[in-house]
């Protein structure tokens, strides 16, 4: 005696047959859902720390320019510079200070603060420090960093850690 489920139908296969061939194509399509799910989400995390480091580059790129700019204008005029707050580029801000050290008005600590993006409430904030000698020769003027400031840590989001 055969069973009402087993038996064929028009196509030649049992009905319980083609239910699990639909079941098989419905596990198999959420399974290649959840790993293009799984590939979408890294593809974007991984864009978001790409962009991220991006920033801290520039940060720090930022901070140096500001480093930069103030060695030119102590060497066009020393005495009356104290610093600024410029944009480099758009969407940064790059705060400046100098300060003269010690008795002597040739030794200058210049401090950069540079913030990238400035529009962004997680912005990134680095800040290089450098102290640098004034020298005047006959007709000449330089600048030279002072050799124990080589290895001083960069502040990095308030926390320190070398270059």
């Amino acid at each position: 005696m055969r069973y009402p489920a087993c038996r064929p139908h028009i196509s030649g296969l049992p009905a319980s047959r083609k239910g699990v061939a639909a079941l098989i194509a419905l596990v198999a399509l959420a399974v290649l859902f959840v790993v293009l799910a799984a590939v979408a989400w890294q593809s974007i995390a991984s864009r978001r720390v790409l962009a991220r480091r991006e920033e801290q580059l520039q940060a720090q790129w930022l901070a140096r320019a500001g480093l930069e700019m103030a060695s030119a204008r102590l060497l066009s005029d020393a005495g009356g510079y104290k610093g600024e707050s410029v944009a480099i580029v758009p969407r940064s801000l790059v705060r400046i200070d100098v300060q003269s050290k010690g008795q002597s008005t040739d030794v200058f600590q210049v401090t950069c603060e540079a913030r990238y993006p400035t529009d962004d409430p997680h912005a990134i904030v680095r800040t290089l420090t450098r102290k640098f000698r004034r020298t005047a020769d006959k007709d000449r003027v330089r600048l030279e960093v002072d050799p124990g400031d080589e290895a001083q840590p960069v502040k990095q989001d308030g926390q320190n850690k070398p270059q």
